[in-house]
């Protein structure tokens, strides 16, 4: 499996350029927006997309809420990558959950495909959502905070300070969890 989960997506390029290294030209990405649906800034979405596209990758904006797991599983086949976007965390794993995205996600990702997280994308990929309470509107009146578990720990995103802690990794917008089968790992913006 592989998975690259940051707090601020693009602007980890140079990092998000190596991990897609070797996949073949043009990517496609299937952009996952449910997040930011009902946000009313939604400019970072947008940046994002304008710097996928800048690098000449073909991008599908999708939102997983109207869809079926027979629609997605259709989808993903022409597909490299899956970027799911930052947004409301509550409304994202709703919409996971409702389309049963989490079960065709991971049928993508034993195949080979790859996945990037930015903020709510990156909480719902950990074992809980929990530090979206108090972040995030609840509107849902959601108590279940059960994350979609594709890595073994919680990740939380836009911290001040990136730290690592037994079942908890706090990241930075600086900072990303580069995950490659067993082996899990923080990596830095700056890094070369």
């Amino acid at each position: 499996m592989k998975l690259l989960l940051t707090s601020a997506g693009m602007r980890m390029e140079n990092k998000i350029k190596e991990f897609v290294s070797g996949i073949g030209d043009p990517i496609k990405v299937l952009h996952i927006m449910t997040a930011a649906k009902r946000e009313t800034v939604t400019d970072y979405m947008h940046k994002d997309v304008v710097a996928m596209q800048a690098m000449g990758w073909t991008v599908q904006d999708i939102d997983v809420d109207l869809k079926t797991q027979e629609e997605l599983r259709e989808i993903l086949k022409g597909v490299d990558l899956v970027y799911v976007q930052g947004g409301n965390t509550f409304y994202l794993i709703d919409g996971i959950r409702k389309s049963g995205f989490e079960k065709v996600l991971r049928e993508f990702l034993e195949c080979g495909g790859r996945y990037i997280g930015v903020s709510a994308g990156t909480l719902v990929a950990g074992l809980s959502i929990e530090p979206a309470v108090g972040e995030d509107p609840n509107e849902l009146n959601m108590t279940d905070f059960a994350g979609m578990g594709l890595i073994d720990t919680t990740v939380d995103v836009h911290c001040e300070i990136g730290s690592v802690a037994e079942g908890k990794i706090c990241l930075t917008d600086d900072q990303a969890v580069l995950v490659s089968g067993d082996d899990i790992k923080v990596i830095e913006r700056e890094e070369i």
